[in-house]
């Protein structure tokens, strides 16, 4: 592998760690981490001697940032197709499959709420089980079906806190997941329950 290929490689590494991070307005030669990476390349090609072709890393400084300006074209593209998911009319609801939370308390109706990277139906209310009950009756209403469960279970200061996610075995799949916290003292359990839309497009590749 010659010279510039390894510092292209390592540098678009560093570009890539380094764009979540970066204001996509930026200047990408501004930015330290690549500032760093740049003398560690040029610490390299001394190194290794002569190059049969001269490493330009002005060239490479141009390539990253055309990298970090598809990246921002293609973020902003999914951007716009969860905001025009978000504000799609139509029926708004959780899963049939969705367990019963015992003796709950709806306090609001089910709404779309647009997440960094999905569309999620959210549904809150109140329950007086505690969070561990909860989590137990949900698991016990899906046990003889097949569906993927993982439980959480937190206790700060006495703070109690358990958050159930539920996914069916199917591809695509639904994904359903409850949260339920109580203070300590209290005699009330918050409940969110929420699920995950269709990414855009995941519905026309079935």
């Amino acid at each position: 592998m010659n010279a510039r290929r390894c510092l292209f490689i390592l540098f678009l590494g560093v570009c890539f760690l380094s764009a979540p991070l970066m204001p996509a307005e930026d200047d990408a030669s501004k930015d330290p981490d690549l500032q760093q990476m740049l003398k560690q390349a040029q610490e390299m090609q001394k190194e290794s001697g002569p190059a049969r072709t001269p490493v330009n890393m002005s060239d490479l400084e141009k390539e990253a940032a055309e990298i970090q300006a598809e990246q921002k074209q293609e973020a902003e593209k999914a951007k716009a197709a969860l905001q025009k998911q978000l504000a799609a009319p139509g029926p708004v609801s959780l899963p049939a499959w969705t367990p019963a939370t015992p003796q709950f308390h709806q306090t609001s109706a089910p709404a779309k709420k647009m997440g960094e990277e999905e569309v999620r139906v959210v549904l809150t209310g109140t329950s007086t089980l505690t969070p561990d009950e909860l989590g137990k009756a949900w698991i016990a209403a899906i046990a003889a079906r097949e569906i993927n469960h993982v439980l959480n279970t937190n206790t700060t200061n006495g703070d109690k806190s358990v958050t159930l996610f539920l996914d069916t075995r199917e591809d695509p799949g639904e994904k359903v997941e409850m949260h339920a916290s109580r203070p300590v003292g209290a005699r009330i359990t918050e409940v969110e329950i929420s699920a995950s839309l269709p990414k855009p497009g995941e519905e026309a590749s079935d």
